[in-house]
């Protein structure tokens, strides 16, 4: 299959985002969107993504608080989604996903009448794209600006989103809804948009694609291509032409190559000879041999250079996106690794405050709801640590244990770079070998708990018969 097939999008005009700014941005901003989209449609390449996002960017759950706040939280989180039977998890999910794709993503927390469970509010994601500004304002009826269908106070603080209307299947330009930040009268928040971590600048509004920054190089890699492929066809057709101050005696001797006679014209006369057939010319002729340039095409490095331009936009080690490490050094792995680690906790970081919004949200609907008033300390809670999964453990083990040789890491830090508390640990390891003592008369592994092992272990007699295998 052609490299062609990675990109359906490749008709589309070329895009180069060089400036994010609102102001600059102007028009062209739903045309990077659909271009960087069209990026992804391939079948195997949002699998991939998606297998990462779940794998390293997993939905935080709430671990401490409130216990009775915890468990609305939690009976809440099982059925969350408006499309109903979609858990935390899952809605987590689609947000990263369409942060990576399209830049943004808009959360609304809407009111679902006959919902199950104490708190009926459910969250709805929508398509950034619907996320517009009205074509007959020049400013909100607050007098505010709309840029990109953000609209912004006199501060630049965000005021609200303006979503255009669906009609008969398509977007409607002429409805839109305004929904508010929060709720002016209850504080309860109603609308976020979610902006993926480096992809905006302070002067612009809008998230931008993660495959933003490389779609110009993608459409000179697309093109490249196209023109070796072309090259390569028109090399494979050699054509020949006859010219000749008489040109009735070259048809005369191709009909009697064919066994026809002149009379079939050229045209007839040349689907009639055999393949590989020599022709000798009358005197007088020159042949004039028409090529294309040749050319070569390596797919296979092709595939590799794409992938490499499209990871290093995503900050994805390559290796790690195509889960092929045989031309990989751990060292060199690490530095990429590293930087790649470092990404995602700045993105945790910039999802966790929406976190803790729907938190506080529906605690204080679930407890209003059982009659109870909520307090300060009912709406926080501690949220688990993600930690990235090592795709290479037995080579970081080894480095670990050579930076404890050479006195350049302390266990604290290594633990810590796993997320892992230093005197939390060793509490746990205190507790375990006591209870393994209390058990077992000596801790796992030590040596008195080997010698007991041995002395409890049957004595075998040398001269009792074997047993049958």
């Amino acid at each position: 299959m052609s490299i062609m097939a990675y990109a359906a999008g490749r008709e589309n005009p070329r895009v180069v985002a060089n400036r994010t700014d609102a102001s600059l941005l102007g028009g062209t901003w739903l045309r990077v969107v659909s271009t960087a989209r069209q990026l992804h449609r391939n079948a195997w390449f949002p699998r991939a993504l998606e297998n990462l996002n779940t794998t390293y960017l997993p939905c935080p759950q709430a671990i401490a608080g409130n216990p009775d706040a915890l468990r609305i939280f939690t009976e809440w989180a099982h059925d969350c989604s408006v499309r109903g039977h979609e858990c935390l998890d899952d809605v987590y999910h689609q947000i990263i996903s369409q942060q990576t794709i399209n830049g943004d993503v808009l959360v609304l927390f809407l009111d679902i009448p006959g919902a199950r469970g104490l708190v009926r509010s459910r969250l709805c994601l929508v398509d950034s794209t619907r996320v517009r500004t009205p074509s007959k304002f020049t400013k909100s009826p607050r007098g505010n600006q709309i840029l990109h269908g953000v609209e912004v106070d006199a501060y630049g603080q965000e005021i609200g989103y303006w979503v255009c209307g669906i009609k008969d299947g398509a977007y409607d330009s002429e409805q839109y809804t305004f929904y508010p930040v929060d709720d002016a009268e209850t504080g309860r928040p109603v609308a976020r948009l979610l902006r993926r971590p480096d992809s905006v600048t302070p002067s612009s509004t809008r998230g931008l694609p993660s495959l933003t920054w490389i779609v110009g190089t993608l459409k000179d890699i697309f093109d490249l291509e196209n023109a070796t492929v072309q090259a390569a066809q028109v090399r494979a057709m050699l054509a020949v032409i006859l010219a000749s101050d008489r040109p009735n005696d070259i048809t005369a001797a191709l009909g009697a190559a064919a066994g026809t006679s002149a009379g079939d014209g050229v045209e007839g006369l040349v689907g009639k000879l055999d393949s590989g057939m020599v022709i000798s010319a009358p005197a007088g002729t020159t042949p004039h041999v028409v090529s294309g340039s040749s050319g070569n095409i390596d797919l296979v490095a092709l595939f590799r250079e794409v992938m490499t331009h499209m990871t290093a936009s995503l900050n994805w080690p390559l290796s790690l996106f195509l889960g092929d490490y045989t031309q990989v050094s751990y060292s060199g792995f690490k530095a990429v690794w590293d930087r790649c680690q470092r990404m995602l906790q700045k993105w945790q970081d910039s999802n966790a405050h929406f976190l803790d919004d729907v938190f506080r949200w529906v605690v204080a609907e679930g407890m209003l709801a059982s009659g109870t008033s909520p307090s300060q300390e009912d709406l926080v809670c501690t949220w688990s640590p993600i930690v990235a999964p090592d795709p290479n453990p037995i080579d970081t083990e080894r480095a670990n244990e050579l930076a404890l040789r050479n006195g350049t890491a302390t266990r604290s830090q290594i633990l810590a770079a796993k997320g892992i508390d230093y005197k939390t640990h060793l509490l746990q390891q205190k507790h375990d070998s006591e209870l393994e003592t209390l058990i077992l008369g000596a801790p796992l592994g030590s040596p008195a708990q080997a010698i007991q092992m041995q002395a409890q272990a049957p004595s075998v007699d040398p001269m009792a018969p074997a047993l049958p295998q």
